[in-house]
């Protein structure tokens, strides 16, 4: 590791960790305190002061920093840690590549992020009960009078859970050759695997694509009562609180106001749990979101203060309008339909649940593993995030023809 010369951090009385200091000396300073050294070392590496771009030397470092015994304590799922003592190399290694796929989460846009409202829960299986519906005590409580109690009905939706992960293995073979080159290109590629399954599988499952296909399967986003449903329907069949037409606009492709116009009509004609028209919060604006091929439609529609292609009248969806609203595109939603595209108040209805968020544990070679293939450390990423829908009533589907994005 290097770092310049002007530029020294303290590791303790007396260290300094500069240009100076080989990986020898590491060793030592960690053998002479291995907690306070593990524990100011996994400070620089959360500062952002150390990391891989400092390391030269894997060969030193692992011949160094691998006999020692560092205590610390090992984050186990996401209730609770537990102290454990492991060797300083994957220890340190492993911080090091947590940090940068971190830092390289933060620079990606999610667009899930701004489609849904988190929550935590560390059971496998949440249930979403609903207010009752036959709630037909009097509106009004004269004195003297008990006011009635709300309660819950046996109506509730079920959100799942959906874990996912990887592993990462640093060979023996990499550091006899020093390839930080090669392990810095796989820890990109694992970061990258890692924001296309958060983000892919959210969308999907926000389009309900494989839920509201034409022949219905698992995944779907939307379970009531356990059961999985359809989300997005041309009828109210199903789904009792929709208006006649569903909350799915067929032969509604984005061309001009009309087609904001029609999907604001299914999304007017909606009930909540007690028959009454749906409320949503000042702070949760309308929001339209769908493929980047549409983007420059939608931008033409809502931007002007004037509605396009007529003189002198105000745009209802302008940016003074009483129906402006917020635009969230993405290429993932392009992955699926360039065409279809959605209108509502997603944060209302999606629901995203961190069983565990990212979980990094990283561990030494073990004599079986390196008598097998080698292995001097290994890392698993993992998560456990999902998305669930507790109502189908605040968003509704525009399709340009009526096949939905997976016809199949």
């Amino acid at each position: 590791m290097s770092e310049d010369k002007k530029k020294r951090v303290s590791l303790g009385p007396r260290i300094e960790f500069g240009r100076s200091v080989d990986a020898a000396s590491l060793g030592d300073m960690a053998r002479a305190n291995p907690a306070a050294f593990g524990q100011r070392m996994l400070d620089l590496i959360d500062s952002g002061k150390v990391g891989w771009h400092n390391v030269q030397n894997l060969q030193g470092l692992y011949r160094y920093l691998g006999p020692v015994m560092i205590p610390h304590q090992e984050a186990v799922g996401s209730t609770f840690t537990m102290a454990v003592s492991t060797s300083a190399f994957p220890l340190l290694t492993g911080a090091m590549t947590r940090r940068m796929l971190e830092d390289q989460a933060a620079a990606v846009e999610n667009p899930v992020d701004e489609l849904v409202t988190d929550f935590n829960d560390p059971k496998k299986v949440t249930i979403m009960t609903k207010i009752r519906k036959d709630d037909a005590e009097e509106d009004r409580t004269d004195e003297g009078m008990e006011f009635p109690e709300v309660g819950v009905t046996e109506e509730y939706s079920v959100i799942e859970h959906h874990r996912w992960g990887r592993r990462l293995t640093i060979t023996q073979e990499t550091i006899d050759e020093n390839d930080v080159p090669d392990i810095v290109r796989r820890i990109n590629g694992l970061g990258e695997l890692y924001q296309e399954h958060v983000i892919g599988h959210g969308l999907d499952l926000i389009m309900d694509y494989y839920g509201s296909a034409n022949t219905p399967d698992r995944p779907y986003v939307y379970r009531p009562n356990g059961i999985g449903t359809a989300l997005y329907q041309t009828s109210a069949t199903t789904l009792k609180r929709l208006g006649p037409s569903g909350n799915r606009a067929t032969t509604n492709s984005l061309v001009d106001d009309t087609d904001l116009d029609a999907a604001m009509l299914l999304l007017g004609a909606v009930l909540n749990e007690r028959d009454k028209p749906v409320m949503h919060s000042v702070t949760e604006p309308l929001t339209w979101f769908g493929p980047k091929a549409l983007e420059p439609i939608i931008f033409h529609l809502t931007r002007s203060e004037y509605t396009p292609g007529v003189v002198q009248e105000v745009n209802m969806y302008g940016p003074r309008g009483p129906r402006n609203m917020k635009i969230v595109c993405s290429p993932w939603f392009d992955l699926r339909s360039a065409t279809a595209w959605y209108l509502g108040y997603p944060k209302a209805q999606f629901r995203r649940k961190t069983k565990f968020a990212a979980e990094y544990v990283s561990l030494g070679n073990t004599t079986e593993s390196y008598l097998r293939s080698r292995i001097a450390m290994q890392m698993r990423v993992a998560c456990d995030v999902t998305v669930g829908a507790d109502d189908y009533i605040h968003v509704v589907q525009s399709l340009a023809a009526s096949t939905p994005p997976n016809a199949t």
